[in-house]
């Protein structure tokens, strides 16, 4: 990996515009970018006002961002646990084949570990 010292922050209301570019970066990366229906103010209603989802952003020592996830929680009545699903994890595609997303991604199940979550879910596309 080129660059060891990555921050890892969770997005407050300022990133909102961040926020939105980097989904459109994986809709673009995941050929659907006629599904990206979701504009600033309703993504900024979701995670800012409704809180229904957490993303982190992923930046390097000099803060510019490398990538972003996006989760949140789901329940299971049989075992009454709070779970986490794992809806995006991207990487720009500049910062890609480096080794970010595997830090990333260890990383964000430690971040789990502190809150309390025992299980990530996660559907990987091909």
């Amino acid at each position: 990996m080129e660059n060891k010292n990555l921050i890892i922050r969770k997005a407050v209301e300022k990133d909102i515009n961040l926020i939105y570019e980097l989904i459109k970066g994986l809709a673009i990366y995941e050929k659907r970018p006629h599904d990206m229906t979701a504009t600033i103010d309703m993504l900024k209603e979701s995670f800012f006002n409704k809180k229904v989802a957490t993303v982190l952003i992923l930046e390097n020592d000099i803060n510019t961002p490398i990538g972003y996830a996006l989760y949140y929680p789901t329940f299971s009545s049989f075992s009454s646990k709070t779970k986490i699903y794992l809806e995006d994890l991207y990487i720009k595609p500049e910062y890609r084949n480096k080794g970010y997303g595997k830090k990333f991604f260890f990383s964000i199940l430690d971040i789990l570990k502190e809150e309390g979550y025992s299980t990530l879910e996660w559907s990987c596309l091909d």
